[in-house]
């Protein structure tokens, strides 16, 4: 059941609408009109509405009352209500990635095993925790960092600190290091390092950037950004370097090829440089 409680200073007739989970729920199923009608009384009035969620998992509740005569009311934004309930039941699994090239097929051969499973393309994934509740586990399949926000990025780390929920990477070439993962919010739950110690001997990757104006509104800025974004995907022990190109069709270097480091010696040199036009 769920029970609506009004105050009200004086005696007042309107209209109670609900929703449930976005979609309009319909309070009076004998009358053509899907609000409840309401006699106030001063002091504070209670309701109880009986009202089956169905599945498992995080439902959002919203009640709005409107008087029959606004005069009634002056202050309406105080008659707008919201609430969550979450059901218990069966959880599911939920397999991401970008394209459906692995997703949909890991998401086969889980439900083939009798473990509920459901497919997510990365555009929808939820941007709530709530949303995230009647879920059990999260994999994260050959998926490129850039594909969620910061934001998302930190959500899943709530989802395993606070609910306790599973998350799950499988490597690819969009996964883990390669995948831009290092320094993220996610990076510091996984238990692996994707930013090896000096200890271990690995091969270097190397990454040089040639940068020149572009003609177009924000060209340079945006350039910057794209390439301070490729330099974080790097880790400690790659080789990176900053050609700048100049209108006599000559390029010098803003930042020889040397060892990446902690990185903000070679962003503060991408962020002081002068491009000359092409």
């Amino acid at each position: 059941s769920l029970r609506f409680i009004l105050n009200s200073t004086a005696k007042t007739r309107g209209k109670l609408f609900l929703n449930l989970n976005g979609k309009t729920v319909d309070l009076d199923p004998e009358s053509p009109d899907i609000a409840a009608s309401v006699d106030l009384k001063p002091g504070t009035n209670v309701k109880t509405v009986s009202l089956p969620v169905g599945t498992r998992g995080m439902h959002e509740f919203e009640a709005v009352f409107v008087p029959d005569d606004p005069e009634d009311d002056r202050i309406s934004q105080n008659n707008h209500v919201t609430a969550l309930t979450f059901v218990a039941g069966p959880g599911h699994v939920l397999v991401v990635d970008a394209d459906g090239s692995a997703g949909m097929a890991l998401t086969r051969i889980l439900q083939n095993c009798n473990i509920d499973t459901r497919y997510c393309p990365v555009a929808e994934i939820p941007d709530s925790l709530a949303r995230l509740m009647d879920t059990d586990s999260i994999i994260l399949t050959n998926t490129d960092c850039s594909n969620f926000t910061y934001q998302q990025q930190e959500m899943f780390c709530r989802y395993v600190t606070e609910l306790g929920g599973g998350l799950i990477m499988v490597g690819g070439p969009e996964s883990f290091g390669a995948g831009g993962w290092i320094g993220s919010p996610v990076a510091e739950i996984l238990p692996v390092d994707l930013d090896p110690p000096q200890k271990k001997q690995l091969p270097k990757g190397a990454l040089v950037l040639i940068m020149h104006s572009c003609e177009m509104p924000q060209g340079n800025l945006w350039g910057e950004r794209i390439a301070i974004a490729a330099i974080k995907t790097l880790s400690r022990l790659d080789l990176v370097g900053i050609l700048a190109y100049n209108w006599q069709g000559s390029g010098d270097w803003v930042f020889p090829l040397s060892a990446v480091g902690d990185k903000q010696a070679v962003i503060s040199a991408i962020k002081q440089m002068q491009i000359g036009d092409m």
